[in-house]
Formats: structure tokens, sequence, C-alpha cells
């Protein structure tokens, strides 16, 4: 994000600034220990926690530091310590002005027992002197470095994993997926669930091997621009022709101000990357089927007149609905592109149908690529499914 006056008032600003740096420290602790296997969980007991510490994140890119900014975290650090005295304590935190108390934190990062009272201030008297000495034994007091700082150590130590590459582009796509898988631990889990905001390195890396759910997003454009973004994601998935036979599901969500022409200029770009038919006349076979296309948010009289005009163009699409006033059919969407039928789209109406759709055999396997402005569809997790952010529906013609 570029910082701007406005942006430098904005304490949303620095919430999700402080987020995305507890997500960096998160990848860190996945990445730097020795048990692949090691749970480490997401704002559970606190910011990050595993089976030998507990560590509070804080980070203060405008702020000085001074007892009332750290007493608190520390007095809650104080009490997990009161439960359980076998684990490190840690506060991970970044000011832009440490106000000398580097000093007072030695090469071990511990501190005494009279400093951690001059931290608590008003709190102290809320723990007794035995609680405060065992807990100071325990307790390291990070002084972390700052944002973009935190971020290269992330980038270096991703560089290190074999299977990931060391171009900027192929690390930037790990990234973005692991900081993505992260974000959606939290997120999708709501307090009542908190027990499944936790991970390993195995599960990460695993993930990530697996290539079935992988997203491109924001994080990544805006590191490698729109130019490299959009060169990255078509060698990943669309630079050769159809060579297999997939059932394709595009889905694109529409803003709501495209015009009809400007969505069926991509419809038609979507048609032409993934319809193909191969050999000479007398020997033609269809080499990849008519992709399945869902435009998330269309009003149904744009939809209708989108495909009033490709009816117009002799454009053969099959929707489900066989005449007016029909029942939507399966099998009439379902049916086989042909060379002689010429069936080349499949347009899906709704999102119950998507899904219906999507979980049903099929005797080819499935793909699906989302492209999405705001938010992806939610889908079976068996299903390869690839989510591409995209600023507007014609970032489409670049990426194909």
């Amino acid at each position: 994000m570029i910082v701007t006056n406005e942006t430098k008032n904005d304490g949303g600003y620095y919430s999700i600034k402080g987020f995305a740096y507890q997500i960096d420290k998160t990848i860190l602790e996945l990445l730097n220990t020795d048990d692949e296997n090691q749970n480490i969980n997401i704002e559970q007991i606190q910011d990050i926690d595993s089976s030998d510490s507990v560590i509070q994140v804080k980070y203060k890119e405008t702020a000085k530091l001074v007892p009332s900014q750290v007493n608190k975290p520390i007095s809650q650090l104080i009490e997990e310590f009161k439960v359980d005295n076998t684990k490190k304590y840690i506060l991970y935190a970044y000011f832009d002005d440490l106000n000398g108390y580097e000093e007072k934190v030695d090469q071990d990062k511990n501190i005494s027992k009279d400093t951690l009272d001059e931290f608590l201030g008003n709190l102290k008297n809320d723990f007794t002197e035995l609680e405060k000495i065992g807990f100071v034994n325990n307790f390291y007091l990070d002084f972390s470095p700052e944002f973009q700082s935190q971020f290269n150590s992330v980038i270096i130590k991703l560089k290190e994993q074999s299977f990931i590459g060391n171009t900027d582009e192929e690390v930037m796509f790990y990234y973005a997926n692991i900081s993505d898988y992260l974000y959606k631990l939290v997120t999708n889990n709501p307090t009542t669930e908190i027990q499944n905001r936790t991970c390993t390195q195995k599960e990460i890396f695993d993930y990530l091997k697996n290539g079935k759910n992988l997203i491109f997003n924001s994080s990544f454009r805006e590191y490698q621009g729109d130019k490299k973004y959009f060169t990255f994601i078509k060698k990943q998935h669309f630079l050769s022709r159809n060579v297999d036979y997939f059932e394709r599901f595009i889905i694109v969500e529409l803003s709501g101000g495209e015009s009809i022409a400007t969505i069926k200029e991509t419809i038609l770009k979507i048609k032409g990357k993934f319809y193909n038919k191969s050999g000479s006349w007398r020997f033609q076979r269809i080499k990849s089927p008519a992709p399945y296309i869902y435009l998330k948010n269309i009003s149904d009289d744009s939809l209708i007149q989108l495909k009033t005009e490709l009816l117009n163009e002799s454009i053969i699409f099959k929707d489900g609905f066989d005449f007016a006033g029909a029942n939507f059919s399966l099998d009439s969407i379902k049916q086989d592109s042909t060379t002689h039928n010429n069936l080349c789209l499949k347009l899906v109406n709704n999102e119950d149908i998507l899904q219906r759709l999507i979980s049903e055999d099929f005797q080819h396997p499935k793909e699906i690529y989302q492209f999405y402005t705001n938010e992806s569809i939610i889908i079976e997790p068996d299903t390869k499914n690839i989510e591409i952010q995209i600023k507007n529906i014609s970032d489409i013609n670049f990426i194909l």
C-alpha cells in the first residue's frame, strides 16, 4: 500500500499493516521450526503460540516506546505464565523510537524484575513478587525489525525451500499463497472454532505442493506490477494450448458497471482460449470442450441481453433451459461438445446451479478458474481451484 497523508491518520491502515506483520512473523515461525509437525497456533492463546512458546506481536510504526504501550500485553503474558510456567513468553515489538529502553534489555533479550515493574506501571501490583521473578526468567523482549526488513527475511527463507524456486515471481507467488492460507485460517474460524486456527510447516508445504487451490492476489500484483503479474499467471496456467480434455469452470466476478459489449468481449476471449477443435475438416475432434462460465453479480436483464447478442452472432451455447418456462436440466447443460453441434459455450445462470454442476461426476477431470475482484466462491476442496484477483473484467483479456 502507498502511504499518503490520508492513510497516515488512518487507524484502519495501521491495524491491517499490524496484522500483516503478524502474518509474516507467523510464516517465519513456521519456516524456522525444526519439527515440521509442530503446531503453530494463530490468535488462540495469544497472537502466536506453540508447544514451547507464546508470542505477543506489537507493531507500532509511529509510536514511541512507553510503559503504557506494553503493560497490557506483558500482563497478558504473565497471566499465561501463571497457567503454564514451562514455556517461553515473548513480546515481539517494533517501535519507531525505543526511547532508551533498548539499554535495559541484555544480549539474550532478558530484562530485570525492576524493568518489568517499570513496564507494568500501574499494573505491577496485580502480580506477586514471586510471580514476577519467575516470569522474567521465562520472558524475552525481542525488539523486532521494521515491516520491510521482516518481509525481506521471509522472502530469503522462502528462497531456501527447494520446491519454491528462486525467481522473484515464484517466491512472491508462494508468499501470497501462504499469507492467504493463514489469513483464512483466522477469518474462516470464528471464536467458537478457535481451535482450528492452527497449522504445521508440513501442512503449509503440502498445500503449496498440491497446487489444487492456489491464489494470485493483490499482494502479489502490487509487489510485481501489472505486467509481471499477468505474465506469471499466463505462464503458470494459460500459456500452452489446451492439450488435455478438462471440464473447465470459469467464474468471473462483475462489479456491476460493465457494459454488455465488455462482458461479451471477455466471454469470447474465454471461448477462444478453452474451446478447441483440432484436425482437418474431415478428421476433426474436440480437443477441449465448451467451458462453463458463471458471471457472478450479473443482473437477469443483462444476462438475457448477453445471450441474445450471442445467438444473433450464431454462437452456440447451452444454459440448461431448453425453452421458455422450462425447468433447469443438468443433462442439457452437460451435453458434450461435438464436431457437428458446434457447442462452444455453457452459461451458468446462478451459483446454485454452479455448485450442483461442480459436485456432479464427469468423465473427465474438472478445473475451476475464479477471476474475482472482492471475494471468491468457496469450492469443494478436492477440485482444482485457481483463484485470480483482478481489478476489472478487462484484466482477463491480458491474462488469457
